[in-house]
């Protein structure tokens, strides 16, 4: 189903929401595929009541908190928020041009009856989920199953309820061996660009033919590739980089004026418009409403 909007209202988003509970798949609260037309304000700390919310990237890029950590999910990532845990998408807006999947499941409750299966398959399925990694890459051949997922619900051929749960617990296996395998989310050229990059944030911004010397590729070979495996171009993940290196300036002490000058940014005012882009609100705004957090941790 589409999300409904007030009428004159701008959609920021195009969202396909489906209930699977309702065809006899016992725990699977939600299946949802959103694509972000325009920046939204972030997600604030909530929970899912015994049940895990997992998040697959397709495109972009998206920063997820919970606990003591924070962490950047790329397109081809997952990330899991365990049942009753506190999570969010921290301070950045959600991206503009991000697409994602993410599903809802009931994993404490019922296991005996988990998506209609027998006792035991259903308990060990739920056990699988709740066992696995935080954040992992699982490579873009999932999103094909999500698609012909939601493809099923929206055409509902005869007997779509028995091929839908064999998705589902498809899905489930495939998710299971990406977590164990935990296969790099980049390639050495590709993850020697991000160190790159991070030694360079408080530089005037690299350009891409810099960039693709460096790890001796073509600017467009390099560009392609950076964005296939980080879902962002370069330019616009080194941006993103130095906003969230700016949260960390601001909250331990530096002036909105020092933030800017530290990260060679042209002028204060620059700044200021570049990081409400991101955040929503000015670097001023924003500083005395948040303390100290935690360093992102960089899944590479």
């Amino acid at each position: 189903m589409k999300q409904h909007l007030p009428p004159g209202s701008v959609p920021r988003q195009e969202r396909t929401q489906f209930y699977p509970e309702q065809f006899g798949l016992n725990g699977l609260r939600e299946l949802v595929h959103v694509r972000f037309t325009d920046a939204c304000l972030p997600i604030g700390d909530h929970i899912h009541p015994d049940a895990i919310e997992l998040c697959y990237i397709t495109k972009g890029s998206q920063i997820y908190a919970a606990k003591e950590s924070r962490h950047r999910v790329n397109a081809g990532m997952v990330y899991l928020a365990y049942p009753n845990e506190h999570h969010s998408t921290d301070a950045l807006q959600q991206e503009k041009d991000v697409e994602l999947y993410y599903i809802i499941i009931d994993t404490v409750n019922n296991t005996d009856l988990f998506l209609g299966l027998s006792a035991n398959d259903g308990r060990r399925l739920a056990a699988q989920l709740n066992g696995l990694n935080r954040c992992f890459y699982a490579g873009m051949e999932l999103k094909r199953r999500f698609d012909e997922m939601i493809a099923l619900f929206r055409q509902q051929p005869e007997g779509f309820e028995l091929l839908l749960r064999c998705h589902v617990c498809l899905m489930i296996h495939e998710l299971v061996l990406a977590s164990r395998n935990l296969q790099p989310a980049f390639t050495p050229d590709i993850l020697q660009a991000l160190q790159y990059i991070e030694d360079h944030l408080t530089d005037a911004p690299l350009n891409i033919s810099d960039m693709a010397v460096h790890v001796h590729l073509s600017a467009p070979h390099f560009k392609q590739k950076f964005r296939s495996q980080t879902g962002l171009p370069p330019a616009a993940y080194q941006q993103k980089r130095r906003i969230e290196l700016s949260l960390e300036l601001l909250v331990s002490g530096f002036s909105v004026t020092q933030t800017a000058h530290t990260l060679g940014f042209s002028s204060s005012q620059h700044f200021a418009t570049t990081f409400r882009r991101y955040v929503g609100m000015t670097p001023r705004e924003w500083k005395k409403s948040h303390q100290l957090r935690p360093a992102i941790e960089k899944e590479m």
